[in-house]
């Protein structure tokens, strides 16, 4: 009951926690970035420190690839010398080393203790400063998927792949936010939302190739084999043992690292050594999401969609070669990021694929989101400037007036001419609010002239026949959907048949449906605010094992015609003469047209079980007639017989 309940509530306020999760999670990209580039930029001497056990039982560092004419060399410092201190610290790991000289700011000086042979002596360093390239980059990554992400979810939100695709970035803005974690680790270490919070870095890690690969499996609309079930639960079991665990080796890492110093920098070397089996495991789901969109454009045979995501894969296979250069020919190149950064600087080649996708998909209309997203703005900000024109105007004459009068009447003079100009104007205001709609949605203003126009003329419609001639010509021919066709139920049962087609050859004539399926999901949708109409993501809630049968014949939305708990049919349509799906304002509109025809099918229906009736009354009053006809108008007399 309380599942339910939850599930009602969280259906209800869907949009509300899309739009508080997006204020979260934008938050924390900003932050993300900016402790890139500020607190956890790393303190770079150009060389690298090698841990050495001497005899004496110490444990200095000794150098290794000193850059030549780098700071560290210009300090006089050479392969071979050993770091005994810095500002007269003692330093056990490389760690605690590194917090050291992390703490002193950009061209800051930092005292060296070297020796060199027997000879020991201090000199002074100046720092570098670097940004960790390889952290920018899928930073960036996360912040641009996360706001297409948003903007597709608001196009459509009841898109399965619009979801996928935005809570995928979600997923991936929460594993980058480790920089922000860093920062607050020495202050809130050991707090127990902080370090549930790691907990959910590691859930994400772990459940983000699953996702990953289900949003390349369905994009851009050819379903790829999906994963087997067992493997899925698998995956989400795995994720959320690898979340409890991390608590242990977040709270204990000597005990599993072998690791020496009490510093809270400790645990964070801990944790991060146990994230890496979850990055190899993005890192392959990067590459098998390139080999499936891959595969994809091979198999498409249409050349506008292989148009519509080439720019996709072109972009998808640079950020591919960025990274394998970044984890494999990089380091053999730079010896050490500290020492030759520039080489990293490939990696940023993997932003290109978030950005491909924005350019495509507001391009090419993918996901139905471009011409949703540009006309919603450019339209909503045209409507709130004529809104403020139209209120000045009003205002300013009803002042203006107003001012001519003595000051005792002009407040009552200037409300009662405010109220007539608005009521003069207000047909003016309509007409270019209908202007602008003409402008913005020409589509949906065409489609609903039309639809009013068939909506006066359906009442003058008879016969059932009569009405799906009409409704068949109305999206045929007057809305030009490429394919298109109607699936009725059958008198008596629960069998639907497939009554018109145009451009379509199903394999079966008729399927077997069951109505509180269908009133369900129906019911469903509209407690969540969303119009009764449905896409290739959710025509499963429909027709279950069915649903293959219209996705092989290109439908790509489907209207089911309801009237109470009666449904009649369902409306299938193709793509619209655009190319397009239908999306946005276009969903109304056709639940608008179901709502007509259900109501003009019913109303059919009982005229024509009236006639019936009457015809059946008809034909017993004959048959009534008849019998009567056929008995004797006068009993025969007879002395021996009585006869009643």
């Amino acid at each position: 009951m309380r599942y339910t309940l939850l599930k009602e509530w969280y259906t209800k306020n869907f949009l509300g926690i899309i739009y508080a999760v997006s204020s979260g999670i934008v938050l924390l990209n900003i932050l993300t970035l900016y402790a890139i580039f500020t607190v956890q930029r790393t303190s770079n001497d150009e060389c690298l420190w090698q841990p050495v056990k001497q005899k004496n039982n110490s444990a200095p560092f000794i150098f290794k690839s000193v850059k030549v004419n780098g700071v560290t060399w210009q300090a006089g410092i050479r392969d071979g010398d050993f770091l005994l201190q810095i500002n007269d610290k003692a330093i056990k790991t490389s760690a605690e080393a590194q917090d050291i000289i992390n703490k002193i700011e950009e061209g800051g000086t930092v005292i060296y203790k070297v020796q060199r042979g027997k000879e020991i002596f201090k000199t002074t360093v100046t720092l570098k400063k670097l940004v960790d390239i390889g952290s920018l980059s899928f930073s960036l990554f996360a912040a641009i998927w996360f706001i297409v992400g948003f903007l597709v979810l608001i196009a459509k939100p009841d898109g399965y792949l619009q979801r996928l695709f935005f809570l995928v970035g979600v997923l991936f803005s929460l594993m980058r936010s480790f920089p922000v974690v860093m920062q607050a680790l020495p202050v809130y270490g050991y707090h127990p939302l902080f370090i549930a919070y790691f907990m959910l870095i590691v859930w994400c890690t772990a459940i983000f190739p699953l996702y990953y690969y289900r949003f390349f499996a369905l994009f851009p609309g050819e379903s790829q084999k999906p994963l087997h079930k067992y493997i899925e639960i698998t995956v989400k079991i795995l994720a959320v043992l690898a979340a409890g665990t991390s608590y242990y080796v977040y709270l204990f890492p000597k005990g599993i690292f072998f690791l020496n110093v009490e510093n809270p920098q400790l645990h964070s070397l801990a944790f991060v050594n146990y994230l890496r089996p979850a990055a190899i495991l993005t890192n392959v789901a990067f590459f098998v999401g390139f080999i499936i969109l891959l595969t994809k454009y091979i198999r498409m045979k249409d050349k506008q969609g292989r148009k519509k995501i080439t720019l996709i894969l072109i972009s998808y296979g640079v950020g591919q070669i960025g990274l394998l250069f970044f984890g494999t020919v990089a380091p053999t190149m730079g010896y050490i990021v500290f020492n030759s950064p520039e080489y990293f600087i490939p990696i940023l080649l993997v932003v290109f694929l978030p950005i491909a996708f924005a350019v495509s998909i507001f391009r090419y209309n993918l996901m139905d989101v471009s011409t949703v997203v540009k006309n919603t703005i450019l339209y909503g900000t045209a409507t709130i400037s004529l809104a403020i024109l139209y209120f000045l105007i009003v205002l300013g004459m009803g002042n203006a007036i107003g001012s001519m009068v003595p000051q005792i009447y002009s407040n009552i003079v200037s409300l009662f001419f405010f109220v007539l100009f608005a009521i003069v104007f207000q047909t003016k205001k309509d007409n270019f609010q209908e202007l602008l709609t003409k402008q913005f949605y020409p589509e949906q203003f065409a489609y609903r002239k039309v639809l009013i126009g068939f909506h006066q003329n359906l009442s003058q419609i008879v016969g059932r026949e009569n009405i799906l001639d009409a409704l068949m010509n109305l999206i045929v021919n007057v809305i030009k959907v490429q394919k298109a066709g109607l699936l009725l139920v059958q008198p008596g049962n629960n069998i639907y048949k497939f009554e018109r087609q145009q451009n379509m050859q199903f394999e079966v004539s008729e399927l077997l449906i069951h109505p509180e399926k269908i009133v369900k999901a129906v019911a469903a949708r509209k407690k969540g605010k969303a119009e009764a109409v449905f896409g290739q993501d959710n025509m499963h809630e429909l027709f279950g094992a069915n649903t293959h049968h219209l996705l092989e014949q290109g439908v790509f939305t489907v209207v089911p015609l309801i009237c109470g708990k009666h449904v009649p049919g369902f409306l299938l349509l193709g793509l619209k003469r655009s190319g397009s799906q239908f999306g946005g304002k276009d969903l109304s509109l056709l639940a608008s047209v179901a709502g007509q025809i259900s109501i003009s099918l019913e109303n059919a229906r009982l005229y024509e079980a009236e006639v019936q009736k009457i015809e059946l009354e008809k034909e017993l009053d004959v048959a009534r007639r008849i019998q009567q006809n056929l008995l004797p108008k006068h009993l025969p007399v007879n002395p021996r017989v009585d006869i009643y």
